[in-house]
């Protein structure tokens, strides 16, 4: 869903500011604590930070700024600290980030669900999905259960993921 929000959050920014380069949604970026679910793929720090930089580095020459977004928590302190850790070497370029959910924003949506934010595959995101495009969301039936994990993230292995190592084995294994 982050990439889908981005997409968006993109192709609204290019009809905005014809004049701005947008460059594509990275598909696969820092969603390490998501390691315990099934399915999540991601990248180190360290690689994100190299792949930033790569970026940068392609389009020094020309660019007169460069302005990063994400629609993925995990992506935020990557961001903030490469370009508070790279202003120098990038004095010819303004280097920000740009928070897509501020305050007000987030205000918004909480009157809009008509109830507090909450995290992944919430109300939250099903209403973004939503707006973005109906035919992608199978909407849960009112009486549908959602268990809420407490700290999910403390051991990077939810309670109901710990059967991952069989899982990737007897994957390996077709």
């Amino acid at each position: 869903t982050d990439s889908y929000i981005q997409d968006k959050l993109i192709k609204e920014g290019e009809k905005k500011f014809p004049e701005i380069i947008f460059l594509p949604t990275l598909r696969i970026t820092c969603s390490e604590e998501h390691e315990g679910f099934a399915g999540s793929v991601w990248i180190s720090t360290t690689t994100m930070t190299a792949v930033i930089k790569d970026i940068c580095e392609s389009i020094k020459p020309y660019a007169k700024q460069i302005i990063f977004i994400t629609a993925h928590g995990g992506n935020i302190k990557v961001l903030n600290d490469f370009i508070s850790q790279n202003r120098d070497e990038y004095k010819k370029i303004q280097l920000n980030y740009l928070e897509p959910c501020t305050t007000e924003v987030e205000k918004e949506m909480e009157d809009l669900i008509a109830g507090p934010l909450d995290d992944h595959a919430g109300n939250t995101e099903i209403s973004i999905m939503l707006a973005i495009d109906e035919n992608l969301v199978l909407e849960p039936t009112l009486d549908y259960p959602k268990n809420k994990i407490e700290d999910p993230f403390k051991t990077n292995r939810p309670p109901f993921m710990r059967t991952t190592d069989a899982w990737a084995r007897r994957s390996r294994a077709h």
